[in-house]
């Protein structure tokens, strides 16, 4: 019985504040890729993403740790 109304009185304490919580969602992003900026061709993008698969390979050691 006790359990409960702590739970009653923490779910009424949550359902009064909800509402007043995260009101203003306006943001603004600090940087944007613009079209100039994007990929354009399939050379570029296999040439841009080609760094970040590499870190990835294995060459036979556990997270390329060599002892």
């Amino acid at each position: 019985m006790k359990n409960s109304l702590r739970f009653t009185w923490f779910s009424a304490l949550v359902a009064l504040t909800l509402p007043l919580a995260c009101t203003d969602l306006t943001e603004s992003p600090k940087s944007q890729v613009t079209p100039g900026g994007f990929f354009r061709t399939e050379a570029e993008v296999v040439s841009g993403v080609a760094g970040v698969y590499n870190l990835l390979r294995n060459d036979g050691t556990l997270w390329a740790i060599t002892t």
